[in-house]
């Protein structure tokens, strides 16, 4: 069975949202659950500063060892490039939340305010339940087209 994950950027050093309305597909930096997550996966793609959930992806590939080397990305980083040798996940963008869903609407939900990057918020991937996957799915499902 697939799983679901937040992947979690600051957009103090990357563009998140600018990233995921124009790449296809991003080179996630993994460093929690690193054997865990797996191809097919589900990604839920964070900002954090507020902002919330801005898109959803599915993991293409097991996590590898790279570099912070994707030329395509350059635009969006906001700092220096890393250039140590890192785990990294390939995420295919597959939806971009506009509006994103707030960190506001998931402190306000009975199940987001469970979220674990809510409580402890300087990870950078953390698992998403099967019922806060679900309630993700509803908001979507509840906003108008």
């Amino acid at each position: 069975m697939a799983g679901a994950w937040i992947f979690q950027g600051n957009p103090k050093y990357y563009d998140v949202v600018g990233a995921v309305r124009v790449l296809p597909r991003i080179e996630w930096r993994v460093r929690q659950y690193k054997r865990r997550i797996e191809a097919g996966d589900t990604a839920y793609i964070w900002e954090t500063g507020g902002t919330g959930f801005v898109a959803r992806a599915v993991v293409s590939g097991a996590p590898a060892l790279g570099y912070d080397d994707d030329e395509e990305e350059d635009p969006f980083r906001r700092s220096a490039r890393d250039l140590g040798l890192e785990l990294y996940a390939p995420l295919a963008i597959t939806e971009v939340f506009d509006p994103p869903i707030s960190r506001a609407v998931c402190l306000a939900d009975l199940i987001l305010r469970t979220l674990p990057n809510l409580a402890f918020p300087n990870a950078t991937n953390y698992p998403v339940t099967p019922e806060q996957e679900a309630t993700i799915n509803a908001v979507l499902a509840g906003r108008t087209k």
